[in-house]
């Protein structure tokens, strides 16, 4: 019996050493770079960004920490093909003559003449509403 638990005792013995040894860096191991921040998780007023740093433990393990915040703003992103992307602040001008604003949470259409026609405002389940031009604002 006392030859059987000694077997047993240098195995777990081997086994812890083996264990230690595998996770212990050099200690003149550098330390990995940070990671750049990036969007984890966006829904229509937030986005998710997280980043990765390293840290060297007193017995030399480098141990890996996140970092993150949250970005909070009205209308940040909108959906497009089922997914929500970042909403950005563009008209484009259209082959037409006429302009779109469609990256965001509401789309408006221009018409080519802003003078002799209507926008047209929807928000994403595209319900339209016409506006005569009475005045434009550009901040």
């Amino acid at each position: 019996m006392a030859a059987f638990s000694g077997g047993i005792f240098i195995f777990a013995l081997s086994f812890t050493l083996h264990a230690q040894t595998g996770a212990i860096s050099p200690p003149d191991k550098p330390l990995p770079q940070p990671t750049h921040y990036q969007v984890i998780k966006r829904d229509a007023s937030q986005n998710v960004w997280e980043r990765t740093i390293y840290e060297k433990a007193p017995d030399g393990t480098i141990i890996p920490k996140k970092h993150s915040y949250t970005e909070l703003a009205s209308g940040l992103n909108y959906l497009k093909n089922g997914q929500w992307v970042e909403s950005k602040e563009e008209i484009d001008i259209l082959p037409d003559g006429t302009a779109a604003a469609t990256h965001g949470q509401h789309q408006a259409y221009f018409p080519g003449d802003i003078y002799n026609g209507q926008i047209e405002v929807g928000d994403a389940g595209w319900t339209a509403h016409e506006e005569p031009t009475l005045g434009f604002e550009l901040r």
